[in-house]
């Protein structure tokens, strides 16, 4: 569901490739975190998708 890109310090979401900042005043952050306390693990990468979109900017 989700993926971290360690060097660039971002997270991102597998559904849309959406990039989420580490903001806990950001809702998608917060249901990352959610996730994680109920026992998600995210994909570990060395660099950030390339295809990545910041949430907000996604065009439909």
């Amino acid at each position: 569901m989700y993926i971290i890109a360690e060097e660039a310090n971002v997270i991102i979401r597998e559904s849309d490739g959406a990039i989420i900042p580490m903001d806990f005043q950001n809702v998608d952050y917060i249901k990352y975190t959610d996730w994680l306390v109920d026992g998600g693990v995210p994909k570990l990468v060395e660099a950030p998708l390339h295809d990545a979109v910041p949430a907000g900017e996604r065009t439909i």
